[in-house]
């Protein structure tokens, strides 16, 4: 191949090597190894003939060719061969050529990485649609769940409430005939010439009619939520009328009651704590033996008050403690066993809140927290 048919051949392929896509091209002749290059290309000695190579920012393609020119294909002479009076000679030779082509593929990897992320995004997205799905639906299903056992309930709450007014509706029907009954024994027991195997019977009669209706009694209280009328209460003076109440049966049992209540007031309906403090008192009666001490104790903290009856008994044991305001649960012969409930009843009922604290022979301490303090009056 003449130098200017080269030199011609380079410009082609400069030329088109300065393609934005073309990183650069070669050809060169097999047998001689005579290339002609336009722009940069790595070496083809490296590169397998017929197998693309992908490398970051480029892809290089190797073809190998055999070229046999036509019989009677002749192209015009060049500037050289007019110049010397020479035949013009034919550009390509008979045999094998190598074709080396390396584009750039730089944009190609960015569109490629723009997708992959996308792609990446995409199913995070779906993952998190998916997540949020399961989410839903489990939620929904959980809500469905609550709302049917909530209408059970207050099916329930309702079926209890009319129970409770028949209940108590019956409670209050059975006192009648209990009056009727304990008049009659009554009756009997101070008739005169009565045997006093008789009287004896009446006296046991007219004893079971005042338990029984105690117990109807204490049924009733609690069954009827009280509604408290707050009221200014000094709980020195309060204390010391509790005491007065049950005095007698304090000396009775050998115990002995303290008022150590401060001279402070709190706002309280005063007839429900009376029955809140009496229960409590009563209770530290039955589990305090003689040579006891019961008191009547205040504290301020915090703004509130708390009001304990202390006691020096027999204490409650760790298992019972957490059922000792269970209606009917006690541990005590002759008792309602609505006692403490009652007490935790008017607790709420003020919004105070009922603790007990106790253990097994050292006595209990309950206590009624966040009274709202009061005025003195003068």
């Amino acid at each position: 191949m003449r130098q200017c048919c080269l030199k011609r051949l380079g410009e082609t392929l400069g030329e088109l090597a300065q393609n934005p896509g073309i990183i650069g091209v070669q050809v060169y002749n097999e047998p001689t190894h005579a290339s002609v290059k336009g722009g940069v290309v790595s070496k083809t000695d490296a590169v397998n003939i017929d197998s693309p190579q992908w490398e970051p920012g480029k892809f290089t393609l190797v073809k190998k060719y055999t070229f046999k020119p036509p019989e009677g294909a002749e192209r015009p002479p060049c500037e050289e061969e007019q110049k010397n009076g020479m035949p013009p000679t034919p550009l390509w030779t008979c045999g094998s050529y190598i074709f080396t082509v390396v584009l750039n593929t730089s944009e190609v990897d960015a569109m490629l990485r723009r997708d992959r992320i996308q792609f990446t995004v995409a199913i995070f997205v779906l993952f998190g649609c998916s997540v949020l799905s399961v989410v839903a639906i489990r939620y929904r299903m959980r809500q469905n769940k609550l709302e049917a056992v909530l209408l059970v309930t207050q099916e329930r709450s309702v079926h209890l409430d009319r129970l409770a007014q028949l209940g108590a509706g019956l409670a209050h029907e059975t006192k009648n005939p209990l009056g009727v009954v304990r008049g009659l024994a009554q009756g009997i027991e101070e008739a005169p010439n009565i045997p006093p195997e008789v009287k004896d019977l009446a006296s046991r009669i007219v004893d079971e009619t005042d338990e029984t209706v105690g117990q109807i009694n204490a049924f009733l209280s609690f069954a009827r939520p009280p509604e408290p009328h707050c009221v200014n209460v000094s709980l020195k003076s309060f204390c010391e009328n509790i005491l007065v109440l049950v005095r007698t049966s304090a000396q009775r049992a050998g115990v002995v009651i303290e008022n150590r209540a401060e001279n402070i007031a709190i706002t309280a309906d005063e007839m429900l704590l009376r029955r809140a403090i009496l229960n409590l008192v009563n209770n530290a009666l039955k589990a305090t033996g003689k040579a006891g001490t019961i008191s009547l104790e205040t504290a301020v903290g915090n703004g509130t008050v708390t009001l304990t009856v202390a006691d020096t008994g027999t204490g409650i044991a760790p298992e019972d403690l957490p059922r000792v305001t269970e209606p009917y649960f006690g541990r005590f012969d002759g008792g309602s066993g609505l006692g403490l409930p009652i007490v935790e009843q008017i607790a709420r009922a003020h919004g105070w809140t009922l603790l007990v604290e106790s253990s097994p022979g050292n006595g209990a301490r309950v206590s009624l927290q966040g009274l709202r303090a009061g005025t003195l009056q003068a």
